[in-house]
């Protein structure tokens, strides 16, 4: 699924973002417009991944800030000088899709936050896109391969010496004793020496880090096991069976994503939800799911938060209730802001996982 750096834009997987497009000097623009995407997803900022949702999802209300819009647009003109300066909306929708996918495809931190941010901006597919790839299934897809990878115990064989070798230069074999050739000789060794030095310490370091990594994880994992078998909320610091049923989403939304610090969390957590007697029977429309709960619960959802109704559309909807206190007129303004429906309809199960990737955007992470 990675795009080789190497590869010619003509058998790139962007190819096919394009072909509704007819460009003058059809084969030159698409490969213009192709390198440009790669060099713009690998050094994107985390920050900027919000603003390709709102271009993505189509949402005005949240579009994003005219410098971000000019900066992609001088991307473009890096290469093409005649990329317009407006006009081709449709045509920066697709650019944003594509820039998208490729930060999947070639960063890892920043992979997991796009794939995420994508998979809870979707809301288990209510919002619909207009993209000649389906992004969000490439995103799923994503998130399982590095969940599944991140699981994985690292290969430390690697660490060996290998190839790497230090050769003594051949004219040490002839016994010359003179004393420039004695010179050569030893600045040789030393020059192999430091080389065969460096990348050991390079890959020793890699695999040092890999195993950092993956103790973390497993740690994580082993914590979210002992909540899951003791069923007791961290955050609220009480049983689970003096919480209400209804607040239950919220509880574990809340504690599962205190646990994680790698991005995108294990795999398993769908499961635990599913396991905890929050099903993916009876779908409730957002509002109930809402008015049920205590603001107990609901406050700290959103308390200190910057949301964004663009990747945080649940907080967002929790924030507006507890904003208007009583009633449920917030929902139209929700409603045109998100582009979601009134009657947004979620089961326990989908309710519960969408609250914890939303809640994983909104804290700090680590590599």
């Amino acid at each position: 699924m990675t795009t080789d750096a190497n590869e010619s834009p003509i058998t790139s997987p962007l190819l096919p973002w394009l072909a509704e497009f007819n460009f003058p000097g059809a084969d030159s623009t698409v490969a213009s417009r192709i390198q440009e995407v790669e060099r713009f997803a690998l050094v994107a900022a985390i920050e900027e991944i919000n603003h390709l949702l709102a271009l993505v999802f189509n949402l005005p209300k949240d579009a994003p800030p005219a410098p971000f819009i000019d900066k992609m647009r001088n991307e473009f003109r890096k290469s093409d000088p005649e990329f317009p300066g407006y006009g081709n909306d449709r045509e920066m929708e697709v650019l944003a899709g594509m820039m998208m996918y490729s930060i999947m495809t070639t960063s890892r931190l920043n992979a997991a936050m796009c794939a995420l941010s994508i998979v809870a901006a979707s809301v288990s597919g209510v919002r619909s896109l207009n993209l000649p790839c389906d992004l969000v299934a490439e995103a799923t897809c994503v998130l399982e391969q590095l969940s599944e990878t991140g699981s994985q115990r690292p290969d430390l064989t690697k660490v060996a010496l290998g190839k790497e070798m230090i050769v003594p230069p051949p004219a040490l074999a002839t016994l010359d004793l003179e004393v420039e050739a004695v010179r050569k000789c030893l600045t040789a060794i030393i020059t192999s020496t430091q080389a065969t030095l460096t990348k050991m310490a390079q890959r020793t370091d890699k695999a040092l880090t890999d195993v950092d990594r993956f103790l973390r994880q497993q740690d994580e994992e082993l914590q979210i096991l002992w909540w899951f078998i003791g069923r007791r909320s961290h955050y609220f610091n009480r049983d689970m069976d003096r919480i209400p049923p209804s607040a239950h989403p919220f509880v574990f939304a809340i504690d599962l994503a205190q646990y994680i610090s790698i991005l995108p969390g294990p795999s398993s957590i769908s499961a635990l939800i599913s396991r905890s007697g929050l099903s993916d029977n009876k779908p409730q429309t957002l509002t109930t799911l809402l008015s049920e709960v205590d603001a107990e619960f609901l406050q700290p959802m959103v308390a200190g938060m910057a949301i964004s109704p663009v990747s945080h559309p649940l907080h967002f909807a929790i924030d507006r209730q507890l904003e208007q206190k009583t009633g449920d007129g917030w929902k139209q303004a929700w409603s045109n802001r998100t582009k979601l429906p009134e009657t947004l309809e979620l089961t326990p199960h989908a309710f519960t996982l969408q609250l914890y990737r939303e809640r994983l955007l909104l804290k700090p992470v680590r590599a």
